[in-house]
């Protein structure tokens, strides 16, 4: 594992350090209005989510089961959704909580296959994911679209890798990569 030191970029190139110990992080995703920051802190699939503020500096954990991966932030930056990866990685549990942790995780869909959370429409009514579709597998990978609280839909498929969804703010277009 390599240890990473979290760091704020100005727009002149100028970095400074965020006030963190230098740890395996990953999936970095930054709040809509830049007040909080979601960290994966460990590898994706057997990570936890924490939450780091901006303004405060506080630090504080989101998960505690150590097969996480992949937070993303809902429209108003209140709420994280996130997957929930099977160590055996044929079930990927995705789930959703608000960072205040008023409430305790709410599943919001499930996948038979290890899965990441690429993006999510801005009326929070569909997910867009990777998913390996060979088990043990990292050879190939589709998008598909879940709906919260409904059952997951091919959207991009293939003898090839398609990964990295982003859906457009109008909600009309979804750009992926692909080799």
């Amino acid at each position: 594992t390599v240890d990473r030191q979290l760091v704020w970029v100005d727009r002149a190139g100028n970095p400074t350090p965020l006030n963190l110990r230098a740890a395996l992080y990953n999936d970095v995703e930054i709040s809509p209005d830049g007040s909080h920051i979601a960290i994966l802190v460990g590898s994706s699939g057997s990570g936890d989510v924490w939450i780091y503020d901006t303004h405060s500096t506080a630090f504080d954990r989101l998960t505690f089961d150590g097969t996480n991966a992949s937070p993303f932030w809902s429209e108003d930056g209140r709420t994280i959704y996130y997957a929930g990866v099977n160590p055996n990685g044929l079930e990927t549990t995705f789930l959703r909580r608000p960072i205040d942790k008023s409430k305790a995780p709410e599943k919001v869909g499930t996948v038979m296959a290890r899965s990441y959370l690429d993006s999510i429409d801005r009326q929070e009514k569909i997910a867009y994911l990777d998913t390996y579709t060979a088990p043990g597998s990292a050879d190939y990978s589709d998008v598909l679209a879940l709906p919260i609280g409904g059952s997951p839909k091919p959207m991009v498929g293939g003898r090839a890798q398609q990964y990295a969804a982003a859906v457009s703010p109008d909600s009309r277009w979804l750009a992926y990569q692909s080799d």
